[in-house]
């Protein structure tokens, strides 16, 4: 009798243990059935998007452009082509279709709701680097990261030139080259701060120490911003929800310095790209998924200060909370 009462208490404890063991694999299976977030492939997919979005800057500027029309062409689709072999690729119709569906909170929740939906946009593509599984403080959660960037040839609403602005209008000896600074400032959330700083001594050197006089100093920049937007996966309503976005913002610069060189009126032209990310940029995947609202991370207002110091140009670059945004 004991025998058979011990044996019923064993095959009990086996069944348990089994049930658990099934639950167990299940559970994290229904979230993690996407790889898990590699930050350096991360990163270097990052790169490459940034180097296409300089591409397509450069090609908007055709005025400006060092490259022919032709090698920008060929550098665009070999850029393509890499981000394709790391798994990113622009967005599907079925994919596009899930970002329809998909719901959000808060801001976003007219723009989720209402058309226009995710595209397909007349200047913009989105590029998917697909579903992902991040572990935070112990819990496994289900990602998917979209990027917004400028279609080739360019144009709004994430790309835009600004007309020649001065630095410097009065003439100058070319020895205050050597020593002035003027400064890229950007607006953080701990206040402003110089990003840049640059001699224009430096931009143009060798050439510069040619020149005995410079009349002039001229700027044209021009930006394309990049969004980053971060869905998280619900499990119990088998819907995605927009949680975060991000952006970062690339720059070019002409900078135009007219003077003198053997006694004739001539201009030196330099170009100069930056990139600039957003404070929570880095992070904006975690902040997903431990927000109850949705989360925005804009790259600050860029300002550009003259010889006196004073603000030559001032502008907050483009920001797309939804998709109504990217039309």
């Amino acid at each position: 009798m004991k025998k058979k009462a011990m044996l019923l208490i064993i095959l009990a404890i086996a069944l348990i243990g089994s049930t658990g063991a099934v639950s167990a694999a299940e559970q994290p299976g229904d979230l993690t059935n996407a790889p898990r977030l590699d930050t350096q492939d991360q990163h270097e997919v990052e790169v490459l998007i940034d180097e296409l979005i300089s591409i397509r800057l450069e090609k908007y500027q055709s005025n400006n452009a060092r490259l022919s029309v032709e090698e920008l062409n060929s550098k665009d689709k070999e850029i393509m082509d890499e981000l394709l072999s790391k798994g990113v690729h622009p967005i599907t119709e079925e994919e596009r279709a899930l970002l329809n569906k998909s719901t959000t909170s808060g801001d976003f929740q007219s723009l989720a709701s209402q058309p226009p939906t995710w595209g397909p946009y007349p200047n913009v593509d989105m590029l998917t680097f697909g579903e992902k599984s991040i572990t935070v403080n112990g819990k496994t959660y289900k990602i998917w990261i979209n990027y917004a960037i400028p279609k080739d040839g360019g144009g709004p609403p994430l790309m835009k030139n600004w007309g020649s602005v001065k630095l410097s209008n009065t003439k100058f000896e070319a020895a205050i080259f050597k020593n002035k600074v003027f400064n890229l400032l950007l607006q953080r959330a701990i206040g402003e701060i110089k990003y840049v700083k640059w001699l224009p001594y430096d931009y143009f050197w060798p050439e510069a120490d040619s020149y005995t006089s410079f009349d002039t100093y001229d700027l044209l920049v021009s930006y394309a911003s990049k969004m980053k937007y971060v869905w998280v996966y619900v499990p119990s309503t088998d819907i995605w929800q927009l949680k975060a976005s991000a952006n970062s913002v690339v720059t070019s610069e002409t900078h135009v310095a007219r003077g003198f060189k053997n006694g004739n009126l001539t201009n030196i032209t330099r170009v100069k790209n930056n990139t600039i990310w957003s404070d929570s940029y880095d992070n904006i995947e975690t902040l997903a998924v431990n927000a109850g609202t949705p989360v925005t991370s804009p790259v600050g207002t860029l300002k550009y200060t003259d010889v006196s110091g004073g603000t030559a140009l001032q502008f907050f670059p483009y920001y797309a909370s939804g998709p109504v945004d990217l039309w």
